[in-house]
């Protein structure tokens, strides 16, 4: 009975903490995208072949 409600609490937490980590990262792009534009800088995006659909013609 212990050991799975000890499993289930570090279950909880574990989304918990994950879903934490997720907010703080959104948090921090939305900080840095605004810095590069009060400091003028340019959004340099770097092409990649996922970018591309492979069945055009």
């Amino acid at each position: 009975m212990s050991f799975t409600l000890f499993v289930s609490i570090a279950l909880i937490l574990a989304v918990l903490f994950s879903f934490a980590a997720w907010f703080n990262t959104q948090v921090i792009i939305r900080e840095l995208t605004d810095m590069k534009k009060q400091l003028h800088l340019k959004e340099e995006r770097i092409s990649s072949f996922l970018d591309h659909d492979l069945n055009q013609e």
